[in-house]
Formats: C-alpha cells, structure tokens, sequence
C-alpha cells in the first residue's frame, strides 16, 4: 500500500473521528495506457513493487493548507456531499506529474468533504453525482468508520475509459463475449494526511483523506 506523508499545518495524528467530523476527500484515478509492457516508469509488478515505483515517480507533495472551499452539495441519504472548488485540490501536483509521464492517463480528478458514519449506516456516494461520467468511470465511494476510517471503492472503468493505446488482457476482456471491464472492488482502513493507492491491472486510485476547517 502507497503512502505518502503530507505535511500539513497542524495536522494531527491520530485517525480516529468523533461523530460530525468534516472531512475532505480526494481522488486522483488514473488509467495504465499499455498494461502489456513494461515501462521505465511502473513495470506492471506486483502491488508493492508497482508502488514503490510510482511513490519515486511523484515524489514527496508539496506542502499545503487542507482548507475546503465548497461550491456545491448534494443530499446523499444519510450526509450530505459538497464539492471542493479546484483550487482547493491538494492532489493537484501529483496529477500534474502523472499527466508528464507516458504510462499513465488521468481519466478523473474529484474532491468532496462529508462526514464519516458508522459502517452499519454509512451511505456510498455514486461518482456520477461527484462529477464523473459514467461511460468513463462508474461506481460508488463510501467513507466510513468502524474504530479507525476506513475507505470503500466498487469503481469499473468504463468503454469510454479505454481506448486503442490499452492492450493484452484489457482489451481481451473489453472485447469477450462476457463483457468483463476493469474493476477495483476493496475496501481498507486508511490513514488522514497520507496518500492511500488503490489498484488493479489496467487503472488505480490515489485517494486523500484530511479534516476539513
């Protein structure tokens, strides 16, 4: 699992959550552009490897204030989803870089503050009402809490979210009679202030998560 210190105004260490915490929630997702090779900047290995070479890829984030600017919310059962102004975003570096590198291919950039409920009642927000299309990426995020924060991703990539740059088992299973897109499916205990990763074959999820003022 990626992690990433990011060093806050007083940010605090521990990652348990009182009932009403805000917090702020962002994701960078991204698509392999060719899972069949093997690049100079992510060989296709297994997880923890894969992560080491992108955490050398990014590099340590630049500093920076978690403040949430909020444009627009949405009731979403049982708390309420508010987007994040882009110039809110603190993973914007990071996708910047990710944009440099051939191998990679951000397909969506999203940022939204809610509270964390507890597992038995928490609501999964669709990504579709954060902004994302669909045909591009489609599934649910649901933040939650148990002892510790936990994130929770269902996410598929699209048809749209694939294109002629993507080969071997992708396009094998894109193109098969059963239909079978990429998919993440997982959920963890993840840690405030710190990049979590996400991943599977043919796309990943850098995701995180901070209290919001």
């Amino acid at each position: 699992m990626l992690h990433f210190l990011i060093p806050v105004a007083a940010a605090q260490t521990g990652d348990e959550a009182a009932a009403g915490t805000l917090f702020q929630v962002e994701m960078l997702i991204f698509r392999y552009t060719d899972p069949a090779r093997t690049t100079a900047e992510i060989p296709r290995q297994p997880r923890p490897d894969m992560a080491n070479r992108l955490e050398d890829d990014l590099a340590r984030l630049d500093a920076g204030q978690p403040t949430a600017g909020m444009d627009s919310g949405t009731d979403s059962g049982a708390r309420t989803i508010r987007l994040v102004a882009e110039d809110r975003w603190q993973l914007q570096n990071a996708a910047q870089r990710l944009r440099r590198l051939d191998a990679y291919d951000v397909i969506a950039h999203i940022a939204w503050t809610q509270t964390a409920e507890n597992a038995a009642i928490a609501v999964p927000a669709d990504i579709s009402i954060l902004g994302v299309n669909p045909a591009v990426l489609s599934g649910k995020v649901t933040l939650f809490q148990r002892r510790f924060l936990h994130l929770g991703m269902e996410l598929t990539l699209g048809s749209a979210g694939t294109d002629n740059r993507v080969t071997g088992s992708a396009m094998t299973n894109i193109r098969s009679g059963n239909r079978a897109l990429p998919a993440i499916n997982e959920s963890r205990r993840i840690r405030l202030e710190r990049l979590n990763y996400f991943d599977q074959p043919q796309f990943g999820v850098l995701a995180l998560v901070t209290r919001a003022p």
